[in-house]
């Protein structure tokens, strides 16, 4: 049984795409070839879970048994964490506008959080994570040192229970120290009900500054129309994609979901055409992008380093010679060219292929186009390396 390469795990395998199991596959069949194997022992043909079962089996891995992620004393990236930090502080801003419109449509006063007795500041389910993953990571938090005063708001919380699971040590600390504070502060909390309001200011000194404000009432400004109609106009969310302009940030952008969630959020659904009205303008650029990264999976089966080597204007003929006058030759040898060119090559290169394939050089013996005949002439080179050889290739 061949033993499994290096990137190929039970986890890689679970996550990966059709396309990288596709060409998992392709890589295995070549290895055996290469030691002597006359047919390849897998195929491509499937859906992604037959795909898996097959790489699995040939390599010998069970599907079966659980990943146990491995606990690591290691440390996110800060922008890593503030960004996730950022991202459900928005999200949390979001759905507390959506209440607030919800109430005012109903014409009732929106009340930010009202309090229950024997509440504290942090909810029951935030803290049953904590709890949670405290209990699964002491190993990370021996020997920590205490973490400076930080906001304590639910989504920073949240943002720290994702880092934490994932082994971030500074996540862990602060987790720790909030426990702490929270078992501090119910411990001073007198049972019955009549002392809830004085155990409640207790805590004032523990409350962070965004939650001093969780009695109060947004409902008394403006009529209930007014808010309404202000709060509908101001959840009209626009995003966009950022400006790449060479062949690693497209695919960069791609792989990050980001060109997806731009059709999902303004491309044609189902059944409707056309999309909303931003589509129109985000059309051609999610289209390049998309079929940018097709070439990198279809034509150079997903090996970024074959695809960027093939698109470094060192390696077009013409284009490096054209820029020896505008800055030095190695310069432009390891320059990847513009991503806009290569998108607007694909139709041309498309065309002219097809035509080639036409050729009655590649006929068989009734006439039709012979997969062989073209085997054997272009020996493994993809559409583009046969673009090139063909001396048609232009940007």
């Amino acid at each position: 049984m061949p033993t499994a390469p290096s990137d190929i795990t039970v986890h890689s395998i679970l996550v990966a795409k059709v396309e990288t199991l596709k060409w998992w596959i392709k890589r295995a069949n070549d290895e055996a070839k290469a030691c002597g194997e006359k047919k390849n022992p897998l195929t491509k043909t499937g859906n992604a879970n037959g795909l898996r079962s097959k790489l699995a089996d040939y390599y010998g891995l069970n599907l079966d048994v659980p990943t146990v992620a491995k606990v690591v004393s290691t440390k996110m990236d800060p922008q890593s964490l503030d960004g996730a930090i950022r991202k459900r502080q928005w999200a949390h801003l979001r759905a507390l506008g959506e209440e607030w419109k919800d109430c005012a449509e109903q014409r009732q006063p929106f009340i930010l959080c009202p309090q229950q007795p024997g509440d504290t500041f942090v909810n029951p389910d935030l803290q049953h994570d904590i709890q949670a993953v405290l209990s699964t990571q002491q190993a990370g938090i021996q020997a920590q040192p205490p973490p400076p005063p930080v906001d304590c708001s639910a989504e920073t919380i949240c943002a720290w229970v994702a880092a934490a699971k994932d082994g971030d040590v500074d996540a862990l600390a602060h987790l720790s120290e909030l426990q702490s504070t929270i078992s501090g502060a119910l411990s001073k909390l007198s049972p019955p009900p009549t002392h809830h309001q004085a155990a409640t200011s207790s805590l004032a000194t523990l409350v962070p500054p965004s939650h001093s404000v969780t009695r109060a009432h947004i409902g008394h400004t403006g009529s209930f129309e007014d808010q309404a109609s202000l709060l509908e106009a101001c959840s009209y969310d626009i995003k966009a994609l950022q400006q790449a302009n060479s062949l690693d940030e497209v695919i960069a952008q791609v792989e990050r979901g980001d060109v997806a969630e731009i059709r999902k959020q303004y491309g044609p659904q189902g059944q409707c055409k056309g999309g909303k009205p931003e589509w129109k303008s985000l059309r051609v650029t999610v289209n390049k992008r998309e079929r940018i990264y097709k070439q990198l999976m279809n034509e150079f089966n997903g090996d970024k380093d074959q695809f960027f080597r093939f698109f470094t204007i060192g390696n077009l003929e013409g284009e490096a010679s054209r820029r020896k006058g505008k800055r030095k030759h190695a310069e432009a040898e390891c320059q990847l060219m513009a991503s806009n060119k290569v998108a607007e090559a694909i139709p041309h290169w498309d065309k002219d292929l097809d035509e080639e394939m036409a050729s009655a050089t590649y006929q068989d013996e009734q006439g039709g186009f012979s997969q062989d005949l073209w085997d054997a002439r272009w020996r493994g080179q993809n559409r583009w390396e046969i673009w090139r050889s063909l001396g048609k290739e232009k940007y």
